[in-house]
């Protein structure tokens, strides 16, 4: 149950913060105003966690813009973000995912059948991070708990 629950909130850590996706986009209600996430507020365990998967959006994200089928992520994820993630943290964020992008761009077979695949895989889940997100930064999920 305990591991179950440890997996769950790590899950959650790394869909809401980005990185993607992905961006952790919580926060706790405080003397009636709400906090916003910060990177300083992670470990170093839990940033690590947010730039890897960074790094596996930028390499899809690096496929589909070169065959011409940019799925504007950093649009994405800031418009739904902002105002729940501090600006420097999004920023942050942002210049991990745009380096990752330009190292992993280059010529790749478009028109591969597994390729493809990936594509819509990838498409759908970028689809539900945003998703995601959105009912983090809506709901004001609690992020004060440990997750390891």
């Amino acid at each position: 149950m305990t591991q179950v629950r440890h997996n769950r909130r790590t899950r959650l850590a790394v869909i809401y913060l980005w990185g993607a996706g992905i961006i952790l986009a919580v926060a706790y209600p405080t003397g009636g105003s709400a906090k916003m996430l910060d990177l300083r507020d992670l470990t170093d365990a839990q940033r690590a966690i947010l730039f890897r998967e960074v790094e596996k959006y930028a390499v899809v994200t690096a496929a589909l813009n070169y065959c011409e089928h940019p799925p504007f992520l950093e649009r994405r994820v800031r418009a739904v973000a902002t105002g729940c993630v501090t600006p420097e943290s999004l920023d942050a964020v942002e210049a991990r995912f745009r380096d990752e992008v330009a190292k992993w761009s280059g010529k790749i077979d478009c028109g591969d059948k597994k390729l493809q695949r990936i594509f819509d895989s990838a498409t759908q889940k970028f689809q539900v991070l945003i998703n995601d997100i959105t009912k983090a930064c809506k709901y004001r999920f609690f992020y004060n708990f440990h997750l390891f």
